[in-house]
């Protein structure tokens, strides 16, 4: 076509009525893409979930390697090992939350919503998945403290399901607030 436009038009009304694989495969891909934000969301929380069990694993671990840090823990009125990993971790969680309100924000804006919507769905994501991280966490480390390996790694299985069981309660509530 030699970057005629005149041909390149007259091809593309010859070819509407073929079969075209290039244009199928460009339609499914952007039909993919407004679902996209929905598996990125659930990934991530796995990856939250799994990141904030690693926490919890790695402190019963220490623990049964080193029975004496238990003393020193409740001495420093700790529950989980200070550390680098376990500050990443927490920040991880908080990084989570951010991404899941800019998926919310991007979704919204996919469905054409008005900016008022966009606006008070995002606070309401970014309040809920914030407060959702931090009550799930003091809720496992409460059952942790209670001493030993084994609370620890209870304590953070019950912090993650309460996280998950919050997350569903706030998605019920938010379809119910923004209909």
């Amino acid at each position: 076509m030699c970057n005629n436009v005149l041909e390149f038009s007259a091809a593309q009304q010859e070819s509407s009525n073929a079969f075209s694989p290039l244009s199928t495969i460009t339609v499914k891909m952007l039909k993919a893409l407004p679902s996209l934000p929905q598996w990125l969301a659930i990934s991530t929380f796995a990856a939250s979930s799994v990141l904030s069990l690693s926490v919890y694993a790695r402190t019963a671990w220490y623990m049964l390697r080193d029975p004496k840090i238990i003393g020193l823990m409740k001495l420093d009125g700790q529950v989980l090992l200070p550390g680098k990993y376990t500050k990443g971790v927490n920040i991880a969680a908080y990084g989570f939350v951010a991404l899941d309100t800019i998926l919310d924000i991007y979704t919204n804006i996919q469905k054409n919503k008005s900016a008022g919507y966009i606006i008070g769905s995002a606070v309401y994501t970014a309040a809920t998945g914030a407060g959702i991280v931090w009550a799930s966490g003091k809720v496992g480390v409460a059952i942790g403290s209670i001493g030993g390996p084994v609370w620890t790694i209870v304590g953070g299985i019950v912090g993650t399901v309460i996280g998950i069981v919050l997350s569903w309660l706030s998605n019920l509530l938010k379809g119910e607030i923004f209909k």
